[in-house]
């Protein structure tokens, strides 16, 4: 099964449960594949870009 499959099957299990221990199960399982494959969460991935973008945007100094 590929990480995608096991990330939306996990995610369907989570959000279609009754059952808090189910639900629980599945969410602790999705937390360690991300940190088995060392999945950039939201905050590093949202920093990367906001550096980039402000690199981006500098212009070179003028020395006079």
């Amino acid at each position: 099964m590929s990480l995608d499959d096991q990330i939306r099957e996990l995610c369907d299990l989570a959000a279609n449960t009754k059952d808090p221990a189910s639900m629980f199960r599945a969410l602790h399982e999705l937390k360690d594949l991300i940190r088995e494959h060392k999945l950039p969460n939201k905050t590093e991935v949202a920093i990367t870009e906001q550096r980039a973008s402000n690199t981006s945007r500098r212009s070179p100094r003028i020395k006079l």
